[in-house]
Parts: structure tokens; C-alpha cells; sequence
């Protein structure tokens, strides 16, 4: 069954705290979420897990974004 988009910046409209991830949706067996950082960040990854980051971009700083 097809499902319609998820507008993110729609999303992340919604909230205003940072470092609080939130569920935006839900595929299989994930859930999706979105969250707003503040301040620095270490990027970094989660061998162990079925993590996956997926990097956005409204006004961040990282030069690789």
C-alpha cells in the first residue's frame, strides 16, 4: 500500500527542543526519526547496531554536508 511523503522540514517545524529525537515515520520494522542539534556534533557511526544516519542540511556547518 503506497504511502504519502513525509515533508521533514514540515517535521521539524512541529518542535522546537533540541537533542530530543521524534518519530516522523515508520517503515518495516524502523522508525524514522528526525532530530535538531545544537552546538557541535561528532559525526560518527554504529557498527554494532542497524543504525543508519542520514545527514540533512538547514543551516548547519559541516563542511562535508
Amino acid at each position: 500500500m503506497p504511502k504519502d511523503p513525509v515533508d521533514l522540514a514540515a517535521k521539524l517545524s512541529l518542535f522546537s527542543e533540541h537533542w530530543s529525537p521524534k518519530v516522523v515515520a515508520r517503515l518495516n520494522d524502523y522508525e524514522i526519526k528526525v532530530v535538531k542539534l545544537q552546538g557541535e556534533f561528532v559525526w560518527h557511526k554504529h557498527d554494532d547496531t542497524g543504525r543508519t544516519l542520514l545527514r540533512g542540511r538547514w543551516g548547519t556547518d559541516d563542511p562535508d554536508a
